[in-house]
């Protein structure tokens, strides 16, 4: 039920001044009206249940009064204000508490008592709260007044200050506790219509410590709008920021790591182009693409003619020598795209992305010329050395052993045709 209404029409600013102080003591909404028109206007635009008017408005209201339906009462003021008679309050309770019971609701005199019944609970509940925050929340409370004066803190937040509780109180918090936020206000998250909250950077006046904070900062007002103080939650976080930057960076040096570890896993430690296992992987991804795209995928087989005189003659660090020289150059020749990877031994391959069957000999014997003018341009290979090429390109359905196997078989013709060749198993 709505809160009674009172109009108190009247140009004597003394009498309306003391009239409305009584009722609002009492669970009732006071207007005050200085004029007869000002009393008319009030009870056309809005319910009252009681209207107390001088003889010079009175008459006016009257009329107006009779006009509505379920009309207000309408109680003679004095001629003087001097003095309020009791009688006529009485006789107002009387008539407000009389509309009161025929709504069904609880007389004034009730109401007060239930008002202060749940004042009283509201009370101890606010106690209860506070009785928690004292010991038990880890988090620092502070509440300051309309003028930003501290009026409670908990023992979280002395400890923050840096000071203790007693002392904190009755002083400006900016006096006791700087909060630099971390974020733009407008970046802040709102909890609500008057509380946000945001990421801060603090530290204690007393002792300069400093700490990294999660704040809920709410400043709620009165009913005028008014703000009444705020309240605001800190919860020092600088001990789990720096498990998180400690735990990210962890993270970020194992994922280099796990990289390093994953390049390796791919790479042939004598040559550094890419190992047997990497060479399969990829062949059956391009097989793959080649089978969705539409666009055709060739390989090269490739083997250093007569290698075992090399490491008969120089011995296996110079043979070794060789195969990285030999690397290096078969690098040069090739397209970023193009990859290169050592099959075993002697034996090396090259996956040929977007490339026709036409294109492979072409390719293969750039290789081929690459290879035979090695030991004329680094000395780390004491000898001229040749290798052996064959070529295929992917079928349509084909699998990649398949492919593997056509180029294998192209390498061995190359083989048994003398060497420093080049063979494909395609038209």
């Amino acid at each position: 039920m709505r809160a009674d209404g009172v109009l108190v029409a009247s140009a004597d600013a003394e009498l309306t001044e003391r009239l409305a102080a009584f009722w609002r003591l009492l669970p009732v909404e006071a207007v005050v009206a200085t004029s007869a028109a000002e009393a008319v206007a009030a009870l056309r635009s809005r319910e009252f249940d009681l209207v107390l008017a001088d003889p010079e408005v009175s008459g006016s209201v009257g009329e107006v009064a009779a006009e509505l339906d379920g009309g207000p009462d309408v109680l003679a003021l004095p001629q003087a204000s001097a003095y309020l008679e009791p009688g006529l309050l009485r006789q107002a309770c009387a008539l407000l508490d009389a509309r009161r019971r025929r709504g069904g609701a609880p007389g004034l005199l009730d109401s007060i008592v239930f008002s202060l019944i749940e004042s009283q609970r509201d009370l101890t509940a606010a106690r209860l709260v506070l009785a928690g925050l004292d010991g038990t929340c880890p988090d620092a409370v502070i509440v300051t007044g309309a003028q930003g004066r501290i009026i409670y803190c908990n023992e979280a937040a002395a400890r923050l200050c840096g000071a203790g509780r007693q002392e904190l109180l009755d002083r400006p918090l900016a006096s006791v506790l700087v909060i630099d936020p971390a974020l733009p206000l407008s970046e802040a998250q709102p909890y609500g219509q008057v509380a946000v909250g945001f990421d801060a950077s603090v530290h204690s006046v007393a002792t300069g410590a400093r700490a990294l904070v999660e704040a809920v900062t709410a400043e709620p007002a009165d009913a005028a709008g008014r703000p009444i103080g705020s309240v605001s939650v800190l919860r020092d976080v600088t001990a789990v920021r720096q498990l998180v930057r400690e735990l990210t960076e962890a993270n970020q040096r194992l994922q280099t790591v796990n990289a390093r570890l994953e390049a390796l896993s791919h790479t042939d430690s004598l040559t550094t182009v890419h190992n047997h296992r990497f060479f399969h992987e990829r062949l059956r991804q391009e097989e793959a693409a080649s089978r969705r795209y539409g666009y055709h995928v060739s390989l090269l087989m490739l083997d250093i003619d007569d290698f075992k005189a090399v490491n008969d003659t120089y011995g296996h660090v110079t043979g070794d020598r060789v195969l990285r020289a030999l690397a290096r150059a078969l690098e040069r020749e090739l397209r970023g795209t193009d990859v290169l990877c050592r099959y075993g031994g002697e034996e090396f391959t090259v996956i040929l992305g977007h490339t026709t069957a036409p294109q492979v000999p072409e390719v293969a014997e750039r290789l081929r010329r690459a290879v035979e003018r090695l030991h004329e341009i680094d000395p780390s290979v004491p000898r001229p050395i040749t290798a052996s090429f064959g070529g295929a390109t992917l079928r349509p359905d084909e699998r990649a052993e398949k492919l593997i196997d056509r180029a294998d078989a192209a390498l061995y013709r190359a083989k048994r045709a003398g060497k420093n060749s080049v063979f494909t198993d395609d038209p």
